[in-house]
C-alpha cells in the first residue's frame, strides 16, 4: 500500500487550515510576563502587577525571535 499525493481539494483544505492555525493567536504567546528589573518593585508593592499596568488591547510588535530584556539599543523609532 503507497501513500498517494493528494487531490487538489485535500490540498486546498489543508492549506486553508494551515493558514488558520498560523493566523490565530496562541494563548501562550500572549502571556503577560513581569519584567525583571520590575519584581523588586511589585513585590514592594510600589508598582501594581503588571495586568493592572497593561491595556487589555495593548499594542504588540510582530517580531521573527523574541529577546531578553537588557542588552544593546540597535534602532529607536519614533
Amino acid at each position: 500500500m503507497g501513500i498517494t499525493a493528494p487531490n487538489r481539494r485535500e490540498a486546498m483544505r489543508l492549506g486553508l487550515r494551515l493558514g488558520i492555525a498560523l493566523t490565530i493567536p496562541s494563548r501562550s504567546w500572549a502571556e503577560l510576563r513581569e519584567t525583571p528589573a520590575f519584581k523588586k518593585d511589585v513585590t514592594g508593592e510600589k508598582l501594581p502587577k503588571i495586568e493592572e499596568r497593561v491595556p487589555e488591547e495593548p499594542a504588540v510588535a510582530e517580531l521573527e525571535t523574541i529577546g531578553k530584556p537588557g542588552g544593546e539599543l540597535r534602532m529607536l523609532m519614533g
